[in-house]
């Protein structure tokens, strides 16, 4: 399951668990007016981006080695035969 910060402070909150106060934004004007609307002094800007897991990533290496023959024979101990297992 993925689940964003953001989302799962919602889901603390439903439950009355205590949680940072936060407001998503989806631009820098919409960090400006977050900040005032927060009425702080010093706030805290995170980017959070879903990059896939680890298998997606293996995936994806793979597809490059099959692409690049050279590359998958500079594997130690490991046979090119058209494609990457």
């Amino acid at each position: 399951m993925k689940v964003h910060e953001y989302q799962a402070k919602k889901f603390f909150a439903s439950y009355g668990l205590p949680v940072d106060r936060n407001i998503v934004c989806k631009t820098p004007e919409e960090a400006v007016a977050a900040y005032k609307q927060l009425g702080v002094e010093k706030a805290v800007v995170k980017a959070q981006v879903h990059t896939g897991d680890e298998e997606s990533r293996r995936r994806e290496a793979r597809k490059q080695r099959s692409r690049n023959p050279a590359a998958c024979r500079s594997h130690p101990g490991h046979e090119h035969q058209g494609f990457c297992r």
